[in-house]
């Protein structure tokens, strides 16, 4: 390549400072924005039993969820939300449910969702299903679990320290 060609590709992207700064800084702006919505989230384990003649219904109820209830988990900073369902003796069922908080007042969203409307419909339709474990707190559904281990292989140096015996609890569900 020509030493006048070279030149002359310095020379344009030379005329336009001002447009260099504009994407150096939108680039910037874009990767600190990104650092910070890449926060790493809290982590929730929790348990409840399940009815073995409310199992197929719970199972349905679950296959086509209601769009305002996902909508509202979404609205609670809450993601990567799954309930898991296992049978530990014939006929004796029990949900573990998981799900990442990436707010930053748990207990604040966590009383919004007890507030909307169509998610209050939803659980009146899915405790019925539920029951406590045999060590839930009185008039409490659901259990939180204390996280024992995490491995990320993406973020190797993630590690925290268990929250005490019962420092997680949350109300997340009231016993019938």
């Amino acid at each position: 390549m020509s030493a006048h060609l070279i030149t002359r590709k310095r020379d344009h992207t030379m005329k336009h400072p001002v447009l260099h700064f504009l994407i150096a800084a939108t680039l910037c702006t874009s990767f600190a924005g990104c650092a910070a919505a890449h926060k790493m989230p809290e982590r929730y384990g929790m348990v409840v039993g399940l009815k073995k003649e409310k199992l197929e219904e719970y199972k349905a109820l679950h296959a086509d969820p209601w769009q305002g209830v996902l909508d509202q988990i979404d609205r609670s900073h809450m993601r990567n939300f799954s309930i898991w369902l296992v049978e530990l003796r014939p006929e004796e069922y029990y949900l573990f449910g998981y799900f990442e908080y990436d707010g930053d007042d748990l207990e604040a969203d966590m009383a919004k969702m007890a507030e909307d409307a169509t998610t209050r419909r939803w659980w009146k339709r899915t405790d019925p299903c539920q029951q406590p474990i045999p060590t839930a707190p009185k008039d409490k559904l659901w259990v939180m679990m204390d996280e024992i281990f995490y491995h990320d292989r993406d973020h190797p140096d993630a590690r925290r320290m268990p929250p005490q015996k019962g420092e997680r609890q949350m109300d997340v569900g009231k016993a019938k």
